[in-house]
């Protein structure tokens, strides 16, 4: 059989039972794509998409449309019946499970790779994306590959196209009959693409909540669902039934994700960011109803600000982790908001609207990327008894199991490897698919699993940076000290490497250069076991890990927030930095805590000692008066040098160096502008007319002294917006610093 009679066979199978067939065709890349373009007549008739890169798409089209795997995203929300998955531009699992979610009833999914004789050769782009320095792309390992060829081995239902075979498969209607393109209007019809039976229910429920939310001023509404069941939809259809009787507005994690909800709703519902939304200035009719969709993609923290705000919200959820974590939403947030809300409602969607139950495509794409998450079934989210919780622990710890697991361990129990993803999942509201693949394959990652018998109750997954100094020749010819200056200078941002890059390239601390820091990129226990110190027992693993392979710090970099916070100030960490900006998601910002674990601290006592004066100049002028600021009254600072006091030769000498960094190089204003303020007071005649004219004097008071908003100064100075301040800075901060000739010498070591 050719590829046109079995992917048209393929399409009579998932035809015949409003489901979606996977087809895997495995051979040479040439070999492969000459086969789709015996497909490119059927294929342009019909709403058909490949994921490929154009390099290898050349000469010809065969769909529709051919996008890249980073675009992928922009189409949540549309409809296709043919989607090609071109493994040879690269497997990434986020780009699979937001595309595949697009493939309706009677779609076929073809899935590209190479053969199996071949498979570990594979040279798959995205492994160049995997590693990070010191490392290479030969240091990344392939056991993501490994997990997919088995579970592709594995599954009974897809169908296999192979260079070697004319076929190998295994039908579950056993029927082989040549039949006839199904392609066309049918296809496209909305009628075909929905389950009646959840059609039907989706109404039912639009109709249910209106009910709800008009006889309930102050009422929350919480519609959770999997991928395909229509609940973006049912926000847009619940926006046309109420549009007469509320102002509505609609949010997100990601303007894109709201297309089919405006798409549904009639009407021109404007998108707002979240934060814009809780801004002081932004003020509310009584009548105002909030719409979330994939409200799992916000955190908790974020969205009970919300609710405080709205006196009526509907939040609505995927409960698969392709953007954000439903079960986290679960777990974290429903318990608070039914604390919270008297007048709280719960709805589900259960049938898939896009295809009929049990979908083959569908239970293959959950095993493989794990999009089931398994939920802590020992959860209530009523209140759990605190005396209860502490005797639990002690029973916990008494059994408790920590190790360090290899990702070889991993894909051999699959049981595990679902356990520790779903906890991940339940965890933090940014696990997707691509974390996986990070898991098992990029080498500067270690992974700690805690459990009592065969459950996993907690786990640690551990980033390995710098020493930045050490790094070998990259691709640009710099070597690891040529690159360290660089990162000073803001020339570069060498991937991954986060702790050293921001003290190196925001804070100016160059000699962070020469250490090594273990980054706890994510630390999660079940929900079930919350304070039951099972964290605190993986961190000391790690803590001791650490010191056994020569790290100089521990480290964490997160959004604040009142329980982080006391949780590291609890294991023995430090507060040293607080960023510069908001994450659009969280509202928050991000701060970066330290444990030394070796004698050097000259780099811990820089940074703690000139945290205070940083922290009060962010409060000033950094940070966004619409921000809750109320975190950071837990921080604990130490105040080390009062601001009216005199500044000594050494550090005055690294201030000069930081702000050189800004005036000549490209370092950000916001990484040296509390350093810059000091220097101006030190130095009052840098604004002397002497050295600035009365534009430019203007300019600085305006953002340092008088703290005006930024769009008053660029309204003020007739600036055209950020960058156009900025270049203007540089040039004022060229000018005051031929200003400072008093040939001060290196001088001390601690701020080189």
């Amino acid at each position: 059989m050719s590829l046109q009679q079995t992917y048209l066979h393929c399409q009579s199978l998932a035809a015949a039972k409003s489901h979606r067939q996977l087809l895997w065709l495995s051979g040479e890349q040439c070999w492969c794509y000459a086969q789709l373009r015996q497909l490119t007549q059927l294929l342009q008739k019909q709403q058909s998409i490949a994921v490929i890169d154009p390099i290898n798409a050349a000469p010809g089209s065969f769909c529709q449309q051919h996008i890249s795997a980073k675009e992928c995203h922009k189409y949540l929300g549309f409809e296709h019946q043919t989607l090609v998955f071109d493994g040879y531009s690269g497997f990434n699992p986020d780009a699979l499970a937001q595309i595949s979610g697009t493939l309706i009833a009677a779609g076929v999914l073809i899935l590209v790779t190479p053969d199996l004789e071949h498979w570990q050769e594979w040279a798959d782009p995205e492994l160049d994306k995997l590693w990070v320095q010191p490392y290479r792309k030969r240091d990344v390992s392939r056991y993501f590959l490994t997990w997919l060829k088995s579970n592709l081995l594995q599954d009974r239902q897809l169908t296999r196209y192979t260079q070697t075979a004319a076929l190998e498969t295994d039908y579950p209607t056993g029927d082989r009959t040549q039949v006839e393109y199904l392609g066309g209007s049918s296809l496209a019809s909305a009628d075909f693409a929905i389950n009646p039976a959840a059609l039907q229910y989706q109404l039912q429920l639009v109709t249910d909540i209106a009910q709800h939310i008009s006889a309930n001023s102050l009422s929350q509404t919480v519609v959770m669902a999997d991928r395909g069941r229509g609940k973006s939809a049912l926000l847009g259809l619940l926006a046309k039934q109420l549009a007469a009787d509320k102002s509505i507005y609609l949010t997100a994690a990601d303007a894109l994700a709201v297309q089919q909800v405006q798409k549904f709703a009639g009407q021109d519902l404007t998108y707002h960011t979240p934060d814009k939304l809780l801004n002081n200035k932004f003020s509310l009719p009584d009548n105002s109803l909030l719409l979330i969709d994939e409200a799992a993609a916000i955190s908790v923290e974020v969205l009970l600000r919300l609710v405080k705000k709205f006196r009526q919200c509907v939040f609505s959820s995927t409960m698969q982790g392709y953007e954000g974590t439903g079960q986290g939403f679960k777990l974290r947030f429903l318990a608070q908001l039914l604390n919270y809300s008297s007048d709280c409602k719960l709805f589900s969607l259960s049938l898939p609207m896009r295809w009929a139950q049990n979908d083959p495509l569908e239970g293959w794409l959950n095993k493989v990327l794990l999009l089931k998450v398994q939920g802590d079934d020992e959860v209530n989210v009523a209140a759990t008894d605190s005396r209860a919780v502490i005797a639990a622990g002690k029973a916990i710890q008494s059994s408790l199991t920590i190790r360090l697991v290899s990702a070889a361990e991993l894909i051999a129990s699959p049981g595990t490897l679902q356990q520790l993803f779903s906890l991940l999942s339940q965890a933090h509201y940014r696990t997707t698919p691509g974390d996986l693949r990070i898991i098992l394959d990029s080498p500067n990652m270690s992974l700690w699993l805690a459990s009592c018998g065969q459950k996993i109750v907690g786990v640690c997954l551990v980033a390995g940076e710098g020493i930045v100094e050490q790094f070998p020749v990259d691709q640009q010819q710099m070597s690891g000290e040529q690159l360290a200056i660089a990162m000073h200078q803001g020339r570069r941002r060498p991937r991954g490497n986060l702790i050293p890059q921001m003290l190196i390239g925001q804070e100016g601390l160059l000699q962070a250069k020469s250490f090594k820091f273990a980054r706890v990129v994510r630390i999660a226990t079940l929900h079930s076991q919350r304070r039951a110190g099972i964290a605190s027992k993986l961190l000391e693993k790690v803590q001791q890990w650490a010191l056994k392979t020569n790290y100089h710090y521990l480290a964490a970099n997160f959004s604040l927030q009142q329980d982080l916070i006391e949780f590291w100030l609890g294991q023995g960490f430090s507060f040293v930095r607080v960023g510069n900006q908001t994450d659009k998601i969280t509202g928050s910002y991000n701060a970066m805590v330290l444990k030394p674990l070796q004698p050097q601290r000259q780099l811990f006592n820089c940074l703690r000692s000139s945290f205070s004066i940083r922290l009060a100049f962010q409060k000033r002028r950094i940070f966004s008066p619409k921000t809750d600021l109320s975190s950071l009254q837990a921080l604990p600072v130490e105040q080390h040098r009062a601001a009216d006091d005199g500044l000594d030769r050494a550090y005055v000498h690294w201030c000069k160096a930081q702000l050189y960094c800004f005036a000549y190089q490209q370092r950000p204003l916001e990484s040296v502008a509390y350093l810059y303020y000091q220097l101006l007071q030190q130095y009052p005649q840098w604004t002397q007319p002497e050295v600035l004219n009365s534009a430019e004097k203007a300019l600085v008071d305006s953002y340092f002294f008088d703290l005006l908003p930024l769009e008053k100064i660029y309204l003020g100075h007739k600036l055209s917006g950020y960058r156009q301040f900025v270049k203007s800075m540089r040039a004022i901060a060229r000018l005051q610093l031929e200003q400072l000739a008093d040939n001060l010498e290196d001088g001390d070591s601690r701020w080189n």
